[in-house]
């Protein structure tokens, strides 16, 4: 029962720490927070890191460059190497649209008509 009071205490203070940053402090860090993030999508994933990004296995990967249905890199003619975006395009393809998107679609195009 006395756990609950302080964890509010301590969220509290916390919470009044965060306010007390200055605008300038904000943004600095959000400015450091955009850098790490354009940096990491830059960043070439290899061969078992775009399996697992993908969540498929390795060999499944090694028959989908095969067929060349997902592009890569291949730097040197040995390893492959993968752009995240270009796993997102793969990964996001063949969109299933709901119901209420086809029917949304269909009085549009009902409107046009």
């Amino acid at each position: 029962m006395f756990f609950f009071p302080i964890v509010c205490i301590f969220v509290q203070n916390t919470n009044l720490k965060r306010i007390k940053m200055t605008k300038q402090q904000i943004q600095t860090e959000l400015t450091e927070i955009k850098q790490l993030l354009s940096t990491q999508a830059d960043k070439p994933l290899n061969f078992d890191e775009a399996a697992k990004y993908l969540s498929i296995t390795k060999s499944y990967l090694y028959k989908l460059c095969c067929w060349k249905q997902i592009s890569y890199f291949k730097p040197g003619g040995k390893k492959n190497f993968f752009k995240k975006s270009d796993l997102d395009n793969w990964l996001f393809r063949n969109k299933v649209k709901s119901n209420s998107q086809l029917e949304e679609e269909a009085r549009n195009n009902s409107k046009g008509q």
